[in-house]
Protein backbone atom coordinates (compact mmCIF):
# COMPACT_ATOMS: atom_id res chain seq x y z
CA UNK A 1 0.00 0.00 0.00
CA UNK A 2 1.13 3.81 -0.89
CA UNK A 3 0.64 6.22 1.34
CA UNK A 4 0.22 10.10 0.53
CA UNK A 5 1.58 13.07 1.97
CA UNK A 6 -0.93 13.04 5.09
CA UNK A 7 -2.97 9.53 4.72
CA UNK A 8 -2.54 7.16 7.63
CA UNK A 9 -2.71 3.55 8.10
CA UNK A 10 -3.65 0.80 10.53
CA UNK A 11 -0.95 -2.20 11.19
CA UNK A 12 -1.74 -4.92 13.47
CA UNK A 13 1.47 -5.19 14.81
CA UNK A 14 1.16 -9.33 15.18
CA UNK A 15 1.20 -9.14 11.82
CA UNK A 16 4.65 -8.91 9.81
CA UNK A 17 5.28 -5.48 8.17
CA UNK A 18 8.01 -2.95 6.87
CA UNK A 19 7.98 0.87 6.18
CA UNK A 20 9.73 1.71 2.91
CA UNK A 21 9.94 4.93 1.01
CA UNK A 22 9.69 4.64 -2.62
CA UNK A 23 10.65 8.22 -3.90
CA UNK A 24 13.94 9.20 -4.41
CA UNK A 25 14.55 11.05 -0.83
CA UNK A 26 14.02 9.64 2.72
CA UNK A 27 10.28 9.14 4.18
CA UNK A 28 9.18 10.75 6.91
CA UNK A 29 6.60 9.11 9.79
CA UNK A 30 5.02 9.23 12.93
CA UNK A 31 4.41 5.78 14.36
CA UNK A 32 1.56 5.49 17.07
CA UNK A 33 2.32 2.10 19.14
CA UNK A 34 -0.14 0.86 22.18
CA UNK A 35 -0.06 -3.24 23.82
CA UNK A 36 -0.22 -4.45 27.26
CA UNK A 37 3.67 -4.82 27.91
CA UNK A 38 4.49 -3.27 30.77
CA UNK A 39 8.07 -1.87 28.87
CA UNK A 40 6.46 -1.19 25.51
CA UNK A 41 9.18 1.91 25.48
CA UNK A 42 11.95 -0.42 26.26
CA UNK A 43 10.92 -2.92 24.08
CA UNK A 44 10.81 -0.08 21.30
CA UNK A 45 14.09 1.48 21.84
CA UNK A 46 15.92 -2.01 21.95
CA UNK A 47 14.40 -2.82 18.38
CA UNK A 48 15.49 0.50 17.46
CA UNK A 49 18.69 -0.09 18.27
CA UNK A 50 18.99 -3.20 16.71
CA UNK A 51 17.91 -1.54 13.51
CA UNK A 52 20.14 1.17 13.38
CA UNK A 53 22.99 -0.96 14.67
Amino acid sequence: MRLKQGESVYIDSTMGHAYLSVGEGDAEMLCVCSGDEPDMEGTLLSVLETVEG
